[in-house]
């Protein structure tokens, strides 16, 4: 284990599980303006290279949002909230509309970057929605599409 995640794990074993951080999501992140909480489990999650929640991949894409805006390049790419779109966010219909909202919202020639979990595994859409191009990318090297992303993209 790296020193540094070493040292936040430690820090993460110190703070009580009650205790929510609170990280601001810029309006250029998600498309809206708001905080996300993270706890102490979420940090030792990931520390301990255990399945990550949805605030921790949410997270790292604020911070993939911020590099992108200090390289300008923040036009190129939008990202769509995993909370509102994971089979964990309810029924298809309504995360199907969350997508569906995010892509109206496109500029000209933005890759819109849709991260989804299974519910035990993480994949992500690179979506077009000027070409109507979805590229699914799953790091098990499945060839099948996941079906309930599938059901969320094509609604």
């Amino acid at each position: 284990m790296p020193v540094s995640v070493h040292l936040l794990l430690r820090l993460a074993r110190t703070i009580d599980e009650s205790i929510a951080m609170s990280v601001p999501m810029e309006d250029g992140v998600f498309g809206n303006d708001h905080n996300t909480f993270i706890n102490s489990n979420d940090i030792i999650q990931f520390c301990l290279m255990q399945p990550i929640s949805t605030i921790c991949i949410s997270i790292y894409m604020r911070h993939l949002w911020s590099l992108l805006k200090m390289k300008e390049e923040d036009h190129l790419y939008a990202f769509v909230d995993p909370s509102r779109i994971s089979n964990e966010a309810g029924k298809v219909e309504a995360r199907s509309c969350a997508l569906s909202l995010r892509l109206e919202s496109a500029q000209l020639d933005q890759l819109i970057l849709a991260p989804y979990n299974t519910g035990n595994h993480w994949l992500l859409a690179a979506i077009n929605p000027f070409t109507a191009l979805v590229y699914y990318f799953d790091p098990l090297g499945n060839t099948n599409i996941n079906p309930g992303m599938k059901n969320i993209v094509e609604l």
